[in-house]
């Protein structure tokens, strides 16, 4: 895959190898959501039902979908304005929605991984003070603007010095140690998850799901936008990365292994929240209030809490590193390669 392709009369970079488009496109779809939603949406929608759903929708929909984005992206090789002006001419202008809306959500999504890393250091040097008063040190966290603002900036900085080293030097070399390193830990909590007592209740969920609610179209239409979200649809990531494919790309089964593994990621992580909370006995939230405040006092109550702690945020910093990455790649690659 490390043949060049040329654009505007220059050589275009392509991925280095199929490996690494397959990693990095895993990391920009997995992100937060895998840990922040997954496990509260499967848990309030009927259990093993919304995974079965979930599973089902990500291959009739979500997997035709993202063969459809990335072969477009690549039979254009552009980003999304140049390449939408290419087939529509004067009527592609809706190109310029696809590079703005992902810089928006990154806007917001930046914050959140700032969060993390934050979190990832304090479990280091402070793991004492967030674990035994997770509600009080989170709002004196987020109550904190400066403290916040100089994550986030130190969250953009991380972000931006990895889309400016371009896809081999940078995103592809980056996600080729995050992502193995991300299932790795997921791994290894699940283990540990696996023998808290009191474990059976939380597990029963995926065992034995309430086939009841698949007659609920709400459970469809979440298990729907949790599929397209799973598979990095919507910020135009996909197109981004695409674009990026040598011809002779084997595009079916790399985003089947893509689709796989993000699947059994959000899987993964279902597993590991949602058992871990059912058994202390506490309320399955999702968002901030999952992450930040209910895992940190179940952490607390383990053997090693704080290496525990260190090991599931460092684990979603690398997740959401990489799903930030490839949001912002998407503005890179529009401006990189010309506006029309």
């Amino acid at each position: 895959m490390s043949e060049q392709n040329m654009q505007n009369g220059q050589e275009r970079e392509v991925w280095g190898s199929r490996l690494g488009f397959i990693l990095s496109t895993i990391g920009m779809a997995f992100g937060l959501g895998a840990i922040w939603r997954f496990p509260y949406v499967t848990a309030e929608s009927g259990g093993g039902a919304f995974v079965l759903a979930f599973t089902i929708l990500t291959i009739v929909i979500a997997l035709p979908a993202g063969w459809a984005e990335i072969a477009f992206a690549r039979k254009m090789r552009n980003g999304p304005i140049v390449a939408f002006q290419k087939v529509l001419g004067k009527k592609g202008r809706i190109g310029w929605i696809f590079p703005f809306v992902p810089l928006g959500l990154n806007m917001y999504y930046l914050v959140v991984v700032s969060w993390t890393l934050a979190y990832t250091c304090f479990s280091l040097y402070s793991g004492d003070a967030f674990m035994a008063n997770p509600v009080g040190f989170f709002e004196g966290f987020t109550n904190n603007r400066w403290a916040i603002f100089g994550w986030t900036i130190l969250t953009l900085i991380i972000v931006a010095i990895v889309c400016l080293k371009g896809i081999q030097k940078g995103v592809e070399k980056f996600c080729k140690f995050c992502i193995p390193l991300h299932y790795i830990i997921l791994f290894a909590l699940l283990i540990r998850v696996m023998t808290l007592p009191g474990i059976e209740e939380g597990l029963m969920m995926f065992a034995k799901p309430d086939m009841g609610m698949l007659l609920d179209p709400s459970l469809w239409a979440r298990a729907a936008g949790m599929a397209l979200f799973a598979v990095g649809l919507g910020p135009a990531a996909l197109m981004a990365y695409g674009s990026y494919l040598p011809e002779k790309s084997d595009i079916p089964m790399d985003f089947l292994t893509v689709a796989w593994w993000n699947l059994f990621g959000c899987i993964i992580s279902g597993l590991v929240v949602v058992p871990a909370v059912v058994a202390f006995g506490l309320d399955l939230q999702s968002g901030p209030s999952l992450t930040y405040v209910t895992l940190p006092f179940i952490f607390d109550q383990m053997p090693l809490s704080g290496l525990i702690a260190f090991l599931f945020f460092f684990a979603m910093l690398l997740g959401g590193l990489s799903a930030a990455i490839g949001i912002l790649e998407n503005t890179v690659t529009t401006f990189s390669g010309g506006l029309g």
